[in-house]
């Protein structure tokens, strides 16, 4: 639990500083579009082969530690008087990618089959992306306050002494059953829909208070969703959330209240698919975990390319609910049939 907690407030910080550095001074200076395209393909497509060398070789928390250790390297040079984009681009993305395969790999080993931890590790990124964004145009003075954190926790993390007992690696984790592939296919789907789903969410009402209360709606989602699918199961409590989310985002365009709970609901599948997809490839935990990010990277893309549905974002909500219902429960139903 110590670790656990450890590991999320990382997670704020290491997205907090990612956000501040990205789109602070190097948004100013041009080609914004450009820096954050390397960023994101860095910081989540890279995951997939770096998970599997974490799979091969281990040392999860250490390599947790250097991914801190190069976003504190970032921010340094964003902090320096001469901005160097390319570098603070660069390490911001590998520090994330190498932060999140460590501490998320070593989450799934010591989840114990459970749902909650990963929803509890995740979920403070999200908002830490959100105010690291918000802070970067007008509150450069945190920075020192970001250093001094981002050095304490790659410390705690390098030096610390856990043996990973439950360390195993075999290429046998690469011969799927058609069952455990199809579930897989259908869970790489369903996170590249969350994914391009998010990023046309782009509600009138989404400024001010509402804006921070859709990014902790975001947060709380994804924390609760584990805590959920624990307690009802994954199948009951993935159906009710979607299902209600779509409710919800009918009345979205114009209610603020009904759109933020909408979203909340929509980020509870959020750890029940990185669970699915652990249990799928078995002893290829980092690799899965990668594939699932690459699965956001992917995602972005379409918004990223100038597609954009956000006059009809509740009407997007409610389609990515139901097609979201329609791969992820036969993924689940899938996926435990393997398990039994």
């Amino acid at each position: 639990m110590k670790k656990l907690t450890l590991l999320s407030v990382a997670h704020f910080f290491v997205d907090f500083a990612c956000a501040f550095v990205c789109l602070g001074d190097i948004g100013n200076m041009g080609n914004l579009q450009m820096y954050l395209l390397i960023y994101n393909f860095l910081a989540f497509a890279v995951q997939m082969p770096l998970g599997l060398l974490v799979d091969r070789f281990g040392h999860r928390l250490r390599v947790a530690g250097i991914g801190i250790l190069l976003t504190l390297c970032a921010v340094l040079f964003d902090f320096s008087p001469l901005l160097y984009p390319w570098p603070t681009v660069i390490l911001a993305g590998l520090g994330n990618a190498l932060f999140h395969v460590g501490g998320g790999v070593h989450t799934l080993h010591r989840a114990n089959g459970k749902c909650t931890p990963l929803g509890i590790f995740v979920a403070p990124g999200a908002f830490g992306l959100f105010l690291g964004g918000w802070c970067a145009s007008s509150f450069g003075y945190i920075l020192p306050v970001v250093i001094f954190v981002l050095a304490c926790l790659a410390i705690a993390l390098l030096c610390d002494k856990t043996k990973e007992t439950e360390f195993v690696f075999s290429t046998d984790g690469f011969a799927l059953s058609k069952k455990a592939a199809v579930a897989l296919i259908l869970l790489f789907a369903v996170v590249f829909l969350r994914s391009a789903a998010g990023f046309q969410f782009g509600f009138s009402w989404k400024t001010g208070a509402a804006a921070v209360l859709f990014a902790l709606a975001v947060t709380l989602g994804k924390a609760l969703g584990g805590i959920l699918a624990d307690r009802f199961g994954m199948m009951n409590a993935s159906a009710v959330s979607l299902i209600l989310s779509g409710i919800l985002f009918v009345f979205a365009k114009d209610n603020a209240v009904c759109g933020v709970l909408a979203v909340l609901l929509f980020n509870c599948t959020m750890p029940v698919t990185l669970h699915l997809a652990a249990q799928a490839l078995r002893n290829l935990k980092g690799f899965s975990f990668g594939l699932l990010t690459f699965a956001l990277f992917l995602g972005l893309l379409p918004s990223y390319f100038g597609f954009s549905a956000s006059g009809f974002a509740a009407v997007f909500g409610v389609g990515a609910c139901a097609v979201s219902l329609v791969l992820l429960l036969p993924a689940v139903r899938l996926t435990q049939g393997e398990r039994s």
